[in-house]
């Protein structure tokens, strides 16, 4: 099985052959932690979360940015 670690090298790799152009790992950049986070050729910041398992995604899915709204259709409310 692959680690959390192995996942976010492999999208480290997806993103720059995408030429994204800041690519930074575990960063604070919103009022949470994000696993990475680049940005686009266009300027567009990408967020990954990454999840090992589905227990991982169900508590995720707990924090309030999912169910307060702090994040609704990719911006804040």
């Amino acid at each position: 099985m692959m680690t959390a670690a192995d996942i976010a090298w492999y999208m480290r790799l997806h993103a720059q052959d995408l030429r994204h152009g800041w690519i930074t790992p575990n960063v604070n950049y919103y009022a949470w932690e994000s696993d990475l986070l680049t940005v686009s050729p266009e300027g567009h910041v990408c967020e990954v979360e990454i999840k090992v398992s589905r227990s991982d995604l169900r508590n995720d899915l707990l924090k309030p940015k999912h169910s307060q709204g702090m994040l609704l259709n990719g911006s804040f409310q």
